[in-house]
This record gives structure tokens, C-alpha cells and sequence, in this order.
């Protein structure tokens, strides 16, 4: 299933903490603490996809997401989302939800 995340919700969760370093062709993203992008990121769509699972036949849910900032466990900021379904025509209606 396609996914789309906004630009604010990306900074604040999945980049959060990050700093941008140059690599070869460009710059990546690096995190602190053996993080990666791709963990954070299934973080917050699980979370999303928990929160989906708690409010059935919606199209639409809010849930939080706590990130881990430096990547020692002691600095984290709580960072509120949106969930929106519509976009691919589901809700959140668990007929999509295979996993």
C-alpha cells in the first residue's frame, strides 16, 4: 500500500535529532545511538497502523510517536500525529490489513 508522509511529520519524527552529512552523490541523513531511517519510519507506521487497529471503521486517527533524539534513551521529545486513510480509499476498515 502507498505511503505518504508530510514534511512536518518526517522532520519531527523519523529526522529528529538527525544531522545531514555528505555522501558520495549527496547527503544522507545520519542518526546518533545505531538508529536508521528505515526504523524510525516503521516505527511511526506501526504505531500508525496500532492506532488504525484501535479506532475500526475510520478514516482518520491520532496517536503519538515518543523519538529517542540523541539516541541515548534520555532525550526524547513526544511528538503528536494524524493519520489519514482516505488518500487510499481504505479507512481504516482492516480490509487492507494482511501483516
Amino acid at each position: 500500500m502507498p505511503v505518504a508522509i508530510t514534511a512536518t511529520a518526517w522532520h519531527e519524527t523519523v529526522a529528529a535529532g538527525g544531522t545531514w552529512e555528505p555522501d558520495g552523490d549527496g547527503d544522507v541523513l545520519k542518526l546518533s545511538g545505531g538508529q536508521s531511517i528505515t526504523g524510525r519510519l516503521w516505527d511511526v507506521l506501526w504505531l500508525l497502523r496500532m492506532a488504525c487497529k484501535r479506532a475500526p471503521g475510520t478514516d482518520r486517527v491520532h496517536f503519538q510517536v515518543l523519538v529517542d533524539t540523541h539516541g541515548d534513551g534520555r532525550h526524547r521529545a513526544t511528538v503528536g500525529l494524524a493519520g489519514d486513510y482516505r488518500a487510499g480509499g481504505h479507512g481504516c476498515t482492516g480490509d487492507h490489513d494482511n501483516a
